[in-house]
């Protein structure tokens, strides 16, 4: 019987932060916040909602921006280790349990409100998408981070859940064009997109500074082959 998904999250909690330490981690991580900062535009005293925040990664780059931060997850062990990156650093960020279909709060409640790979483990990304503008201001923007469905990451990550169980194997990835016709249908509007990480997958510093160019190279070419989007949409 599969892993119920906040179980396996729970699970991988302790040792989830360790990949923002390799070279490969650290990388994608700089390119992935670069994308959904430039089009998330924080501002000082602005009120954000970070949906399925995991270990705080937006959320505490949120609040060092100056930004009022609630952050709500459905893994424990995720907002624990979240909140006590939190107390280390002196943020004041409200942390939640919660799923983003049943999110506890009012209409219009938030200036901005991000959520970087949720939706591909949503058991209906529609009802989540409706949720998060729901729970937006009028004129509010909605930024989300998503897998790109036709990168080299996507191959590997499928390939790699047809012989070993991994929370891989019933994820979604996605096209800014699906994204688009989502957005659509749950009354979004003014969509803009970027796309980041046209490498591959790969643990070597050496390589990595080799392939630096294809970054530049796929966002102008190639953006529909990125392995990360960054959506934005308004009220």
């Amino acid at each position: 019987m599969r892993e119920p998904l906040t179980a396996t999250f729970d699970r991988m909690a302790e040792g989830y932060d360790s990949w923002y330490q390799t070279p490969l981690g650290a990388r994608s991580d700089a390119l992935e916040k670069r994308a959904i900062f430039s089009l998330a535009e924080p501002r000082p005293g602005e009120y954000a909602l970070d949906i399925s925040c995991g270990t705080g990664n937006y959320a505490l780059a949120l609040a060092c921006r100056g930004v009022r931060v609630i952050a709500i997850d459905a893994s424990a062990q995720m907002l624990q280790i979240a909140q006590s990156k939190a107390g280390r650093e002196g943020l004041p960020i409200e942390f939640r349990q919660g799923r983003v279909e049943e999110m506890p709060f009012g209409n219009d409640s938030f200036d901005l409100v991000t959520a970087v790979l949720m939706l591909e483990f949503a058991p209906s990304p529609k009802k989540a998408l409706s949720e998060m503008l729901r729970v937006l201001k009028p004129s509010g923007r909605l930024v989300i981070g998503v897998l790109g469905k036709h990168s080299l990451w996507a191959a590997a990550r499928r390939a790699k859940s047809l012989f070993f169980h991994s929370i891989w194997s019933g994820a979604t990835f996605f096209t800014p064009w699906t994204m688009a016709d989502l957005f659509r249908e749950a009354g979004a509007h003014s969509f803009r997109w970027k796309s980041a990480i046209f490498f591959p997958p790969v643990q070597n510093s050496w390589l990595l500074d080799r392939f630096q160019a294809l970054e530049g190279i796929g966002q102008t070419a190639f953006p529909g082959l990125g392995a990360f989007f960054a959506v934005r949409v308004e009220k």
